[in-house]
Parts: C-alpha cells; structure tokens; sequence
C-alpha cells in the first residue's frame, strides 16, 4: 500500500476511533445510570469556550538523514584498498578507498611532457629571429633578379648582334648571286651573239677534261679531277650506267637546317678507270652535293693524216672541249647540282655547242657559279633564320628567368610581411597552446586524484559496496533527491512501475555511501488535494512507529514542484526537519508528519463532535428553557480537526449536548435495554 493511501486510511480510521470512543463513553455513562437507578440521566454535554482551532494533513514517510553523499570512482579500476567499514565514523578528508593508478600516472607523465614541449616552442618563438631571416631571404632574391637581369639582357645583345651578322652576310651573298646571274646573263647574250661553230672531226678517244680551279663570288674553292677518256673509242651501252658517286664526291646541295651549315670543299679524285657515258643525259641523276664550277679542257687533238688538212676544234674560241665525253661529263656534273625543274641547262649547253666566243665558254661555268651563289645564299638564310629563332628563344627564356626571380622576390617580400605581421599572433596562438596543455595537465592530475575516495565531510559510512581486489565499474546511477535538501527520496514503487525518486535503492552505484547522521529528516509524500495546503515553515507533528511514547516536532522545509504517480495517486513529496532525536531516529524508520496547515487561536470554538449539519447549516443541540433539546444553529468558522470555529450564534460558556449512543440491551443476557 503507498504512503499516500496509508495516510488516508490511517486519518479517517482516527476520526472514527474519536467518534467510537465518545458513543462507548456516553453508553457506558447510560447503562451504568440505568443499572443503578432507575431514573432517566441527561444527555452529555460539552461547553463551547475559547481556545485554537487548528487543520493538519497528514502522510506517512520515512525518517532519512538530513545529507547522503553518494561516492564511487569516475573512471572505475581495480580495487587496491579499502580502508573502513559500514558504520565507521569519518573525519572531512580521510582516505576511504583505492584503485589502480598505473594508466592515470602514465596519461599525467605524457600531458606533462607535452606542456614542456609547448612551453619551449613558445620560448623559440618569443627569442627568435625569423624577420632577420626573412629579410636576409629577401636580400639574397633581389641580388639573384639582378644578375637574372644582367644574364638575359647580355644573352639578348649576343643574340642580336648575331642575327644583324646573319642578316649582313644574307645580304651581301645574295648581290654576290646577283652579280653571278648578271655574269651568266650577260655571258648568255654575248655567246647567242658570237658565230657558230664550223664542225670539226673529233676523235673521241683523244677528248680529255682537265681539272680548273673557278672562283666563285664568295671565294670558294673546289678542285674536282675529271676521269681522262680512254683512248679506244667507247661502246655506247643500251642500257644508261650512273656514274658512280664513290670515290667521286660532289658538294651537297645546300637544304634549310635549323643551325648554320658549312658546304663542305674536300676535293676527291675522280678515279681514272674507263667510264661508259650514256648517250643521252638523264634527269634521274641526282647528286647528294653541288658540284663545283669545272672549266672543260679539250683533249690534245691528234696529227692529221698525210695529205688531209687538219681539222677545226670546237674549243678553239673557249676551254669547253668538243668531244662528245668532255660534254657528256660536264653535262652531267651541271645537271646533278641543278634543279629538276631547270630546263635552261639545255639551252646553254646547246648554245655553248653551238656558238664560238669566250663568252660560250663561260656559260658553264657561269651557270657553275650561280648555283654555288644560291647555295651560299640558302645557308645564308638558314643561318638567319636559326639566329633569329635563337633570338626569340632566348628572350622568351630570359623573360621567364627573370618573371621567376621577381616571384621569387615577391614570395621573399610576403614571407617578411609575414615574419612581421604573424609573429604576435603566432605568439598569441602558441599561447593558447600552452594553455591548453596546462588544462590536460590538471586534467589528467584530476583523473590521478579520482583514483582515491576521500571523505568531504564528516558522516557515517553506510554502505560500501566492492572489495579489494575486485574490479569496479564508474557510477551509473544517481541518487534522486528530497526537495529542499540532500536527503535521498525514499524507494517506493510507483504505480507505473517506475519509482518514485528515480531509483530504486538510493545511492546505488556508488562504491561507498556517507550519511550525515547529525540531523535526521521525514521525506512524506501528500496527495495533490493537501499538498496545495502544504507551505515551507508550517509546524508539524512528527510520530515514529518505532518510538510509539516519542512525539517529536519539525517544520516543514521545502514542497516539490512537480508531482509522482504514487498507485495511481498524484503525490507530492515534502520534506520535513526533524527537531532532535538524533540519539533515536534511523535511516528508514517508518514516521507519520502531522502538518498544520491552518490554525487561528483565541476564538470561541464547539467541539467538532458535538457538530451537525442540518439543512445545510452546522448545528448544534442544547437545552431549552423547559429542558427539552432545542437545534441551535450557528455561523461557522474554521473548521480544525477537533473544534469548529464559531463566529456567531453560540455564547461563551453554553452548554451543548453530544450525540447520544443508542444501546439495544439483550433480556436473555440480561443486558440493557434498547435505545435510540
């Protein structure tokens, strides 16, 4: 049964108990008269006077000590000590219990390490010098853009020197080409102008081309020796021979590279083996270099027959030989370093064959030295070109070296801009750090501190709950509390199955409980209905179960704010200070609080007993003037536990009659007869 219901029951059943005892007191007082007088006694009255009319509530509770301190381990360990025993008094920081501090000694040693390390840091940083080092990094990058500066403007000036050379020398190749063509022009003209040529017998075996040395506009010099012709005179083969290019070497013709190229000169000897000419010059001779210019010699012509005139040369106006391998070979030498698509190499051959003058004799020749003057003229530009391609490289290269050195230096700057502006708030940071390592460090100096229960104040050990040895998990779970107080609630199942201070044993988790036994409380819970009525300081009156002689006083200290399903009853728990009784009262022991809600004093007040309600007004019953029982009703007041406030209608002093007790005598028994 819930405390909440017991106090109902237990306060109704003493109302009873009151009225019970009054109706036995007036039918003992009426069978006691009837036994031993016959006459008719008068019915008990009682007299309204003045005094206090007081209203209480009551509820059963428990007696619990006015503090409880619920102590464990924060992080649980291995018991090592345990140092008292339940009901041993003890003193504000004695040693109650130990566990294992190895891992919390060890986490404090390395937050204690990393504080120093903190702590240096932050001294490097308030000692250093790291905007001298920025500014000397700075330093050392403006001297490197400067010599970056100095390199690429030299680079430039070599680059453009070059190409002005290369332009020069392009120029001055390209007159020597122009005088060369105007040679071979005016030579052209001079030979289309000259006589022809009277045909001469010619013995081709005795036609020999000798080698010349011609000078070219650039001053280049490349000696060729030319096969002498065998003296049997050649068979023209059906199918065309190419002359050979081994040991014979020509010049390159000149192509476009990307450096300067130098036409090579190193002369070879023709060898002088029988070569067969083809009859017939073909285009799919291509030499892999220029020739140089070759002057035809015309081979010693033999003596004439006896009695035949001797016979006109062909050569005898110029040094191009008549004879068909003389023309063939020079033909052929012009042909290869010569364009495919040149046709004039025909026209001057079949002019200067056909023509007498110096001038014929010079065509080849000239022609010789106008392609030596386009290779010349090529390389040239080539030259040119690759030095002006340098040029570009080189500018753009230097213009990245030098963007790179000018990042470099901005880079240098900003570190310095740093350097002077970040270094308080690296100060400042670093700061922080250090902070922040001293809180692990108390930190973890709490957590070594938590290793050991000590006593906060002086109380009685009331429950220790492990062993050394024994491995001992941290609290999980809290003590609800009294309102007003630290008195734990009692343990009481509620009518949902939860209870009614949130746990089940008070202080369970905890490894030892400390009560502070020097002053005792009763933790009561009233129904919604009293507990309206129900102020912190009203006086009560406090009866243990225990103690039946002892009534004891308190007052009421705090009401809770919110309510607990009690058995489905909506209870409010309020705590109550006991007065005394330190020497009597135990923790748990069974009480019942009496608090006085309302009460005023002095006033003219009727025993509650001798009160009736009739027609919905209190009455009461006293006796008339003929001594007959007359209804007197009257204005209530204060309606208290035992007397009735009376405000009007009843005097000090007058007497008022109380219920009778009607007793129904049994004659078989021979008791007294029935009554009303």
């Amino acid at each position: 049964m819930s405390p909440a219901v017991a106090t109902t029951l237990r306060r109704h059943r003493r109302l009873l108990l009151v009225a019970i005892a009054v109706l036995l007191v007036v039918a003992i007082t009426v069978v006691a008269v009837s036994v031993m007088g016959g006459d008719k006694p008068g019915p008990p009255t009682v007299t309204v006077d003045r005094g206090t009319v007081a209203l209480a509530v009551s509820a059963s509770g428990s007696i619990a000590p006015a503090g409880r301190q619920s102590l464990g381990f924060a992080d649980g360990g291995t018991v090592t000590q345990v140092l008292v025993n339940v009901g041993d008094r003890v003193q504000p920081g004695q040693v109650l219990a130990r566990i294992d501090d190895t891992v919390a000694r060890q986490t404090l040693a390395q937050r204690q390490a990393t504080l120093n390390q903190q702590i240096a840091t932050l001294n490097k940083l308030l000692g250093g010098n790291t905007v001298e080092a920025a500014q000397a990094s700075l330093d050392k990058a403006q001297d490197i853009e400067r010599a970056t500066r100095r390199q690429v403007d030299a680079t430039n000036s070599a680059n453009r020197s070059a190409t002005a050379r290369a332009r020069t020398q392009l120029g001055f190749d390209k007159s020597a080409q122009d005088r060369a063509e105007a040679q071979l022009d005016a030579d052209r003209s001079a030979c289309r102008a000259s006589p022809r040529a009277t045909t001469a017998t010619a013995t081709p075996t005795q036609a020999a081309v000798t080698p010349t040395t011609a000078g070219t506009g650039a001053g280049v010099t490349a000696p060729t020796t030319v096969p002498t012709v065998p003296t049997a005179a050649p068979t023209v083969p059906t199918e065309p021979t190419v002359v050979p290019t081994e040991p014979t070497t020509v010049p390159t013709q000149p192509t476009v590279p990307t450096q300067p190229t130098t036409v090579p000169t190193k002369p070879t000897t023709v060898p002088t083996k029988p070569t067969t000419v083809p009859t017939e010059p073909t285009q799919d001779l291509v030499p892999a270099r220029m020739p140089e210019p070759l002057t035809a010699v015309a081979p010693a012509e033999p003596a004439a027959p006896a009695g035949e005139p001797a016979q006109h040369s062909r050569s005898s106006g110029g040094t191009f030989g008549g004879t068909a391998p003389a023309r063939v070979v020079t033909t052929v030498v012009l042909r290869a370093a010569s364009s495919p698509l040149d046709g004039g190499l025909d026209d001057d051959v079949a002019l200067a064959d056909e023509r007498t003058g110096a001038a014929c004799s010079r065509l080849l020749s000239d022609r010789s030295a106008v392609q030596q003057a386009e290779g010349t003229v090529v390389s040239s530009q080539t030259a040119l070109d690759a030095a002006e391609q340098k040029e570009q490289t080189d500018r753009a290269a230097g213009d990245v070296s030098v963007q790179n050195a000018q990042q470099a230096v901005v880079t240098a700057q900003n570190q310095l801009a740093t350097a002077g502006n970040d270094r308080p708030q690296d100060i400042a940071a670093q700061r922080a750090q250090v902070q922040d390592a001293r809180a692990a460090v108390v930190i973890a100096q709490r957590d070594v501190d938590e290793t050991v229960i000590t006593a906060p104040a002086a109380a009685t050990v009331t429950a220790i709950n492990g062993t050394a040895g024994e491995v001992v998990p941290a609290p999980s779970a809290v003590t609800a509390l009294a309102p007003g107080g630290t008195a734990p609630l009692p343990a009481t199942s509620g009518g949902t199955g939860a209870t009614s201070g949130g746990s089940s044993t008070p202080g369970a988790g905890a490894f030892v409980t400390l009560d502070a036994t020097d002053s005792f409380q009763v933790v009561v819970p009233f129904e919604e209905a009293d507990a309206a009525r129900v102020l912190p300081g009203q006086p009560v009156r406090v009866s243990v179960d225990a103690l039946p002689d002892d009534t004891m006083t308190g007052r009421v200290v705090s009401v809770a704010p919110s309510g607990v399903d009690l058995s489905g009853i909506i209870s409010y728990y309020a705590t109550v200070v006991v007065d005394g009784g330190t020497d009597r009262l135990r923790d748990g022991q069974t009480a019942e609080a009496d608090v006085r809600v309302e009460s005023v004093d002095n006033v003219l007040r009727v025993p509650a007993a001798a009160v009736r309600r009739s027609g919905g007004q209190p009455t009461v019953t006293i006796t008339g003037p003929d001594g007959k029982p007359v209804s007197m009703p009257f204005l209530a007041g204060l309606v208290g536990d035992d007397y009735v406030e009376v405000r009007s209608g009843l005097n000090d002093g007058a007497r008022v009659e109380l219920p009778q007790a009607t007793v129904t005598a049994n004659p078989d028994q021979g008791g007294p007869p029935p009554g009303n």
